[in-house]
């Protein structure tokens, strides 16, 4: 999904206040979020963007090479899962400073996994990883509240009737809970959770446009050497 202005004004302050030299982004569309990082890079910094389609790739490239600091990206054309493993398996695996995950929705665990995994993880001891799209047009709030509600014979309740967050939701006007979409905003709800729960990292959540999610190492969550 393609990240807006105040968004991308986000990423950039976070990445100047880190003092970030290496971003990894996983998942370019059309190379907004690549450049919103290449911008504040210093001239050595270096974005490296993950894409799995040909003529978002390409469209991705015209705006890079239109760019001043499109100088500072390199693309890596594949499916973002293989790509990562060959980050991980090579001899002298890199480390980024900011790793970026806007790709496929139903697999944020598994890029999550990947990037903390390993005796050197490709998240540096002090970097941010950085999660899109975790409220996902406000059907992850809804998604939860239909997980847990049920009625006194045990049924799911259906949207409409639900009170709290889900018909709260309904009635914002966010976009219809189809199937695909729920499946989605379910895949999303899971992944806030496990990154809640899980022991190695910390987590903020901002509901800022479509929900944003600001994970680091806790203190002895980086795994010894």
């Amino acid at each position: 999904m393609v990240s807006g202005h105040l968004q991308g004004e986000l990423l950039k302050l976070l990445t100047t206040l880190s003092g970030a030299k290496r971003v990894l982004d996983i998942g370019t569309f059309t190379g907004y979020s690549a450049l919103a990082f290449a911008e504040a890079l210093p001239e050595d910094g270096v974005v490296v963007t993950l894409e799995s389609d040909a003529r978002a790739a390409e469209t991705a490239r015209g705006h890079f090479a239109s760019s001043r600091d499109g100088k500072k990206i390199r693309l890596l054309l594949g499916q973002a899962m293989d790509t990562i493993d060959q980050l991980i398996e090579d001899e002298d695996p890199p480390q980024f400073d900011v790793i970026f995950i806007d790709a496929d929705k139903k697999r944020y665990w598994d890029y999550l996994e990947k990037v903390l995994s390993g005796p050197r993880p490709l998240l540096a001891p002090t970097g941010l990883l950085l999660a899109d799209n975790v409220l996902f047009h406000e059907l992850v709030p809804l998604a939860e509240a239909m997980a847990t509600a049920t009625t006194g014979e045990g049924e799911e309740i259906s949207p409409p009737a639900m009170g709290g967050e889900g018909a709260r939701a309904v009635g914002a006007g966010v976009l219809a809970p189809t199937s695909r979409r729920m499946k989605i905003a379910e895949s999303l709800d899971r992944f806030n959770k496990r990154v809640k729960e899980d022991g190695r990292v910390e987590v903020l959540m901002l509901p800022l446009r479509d929900g944003l999610s600001v994970v680091r190492w806790r203190a002895g969550g980086y795994p010894a050497r």
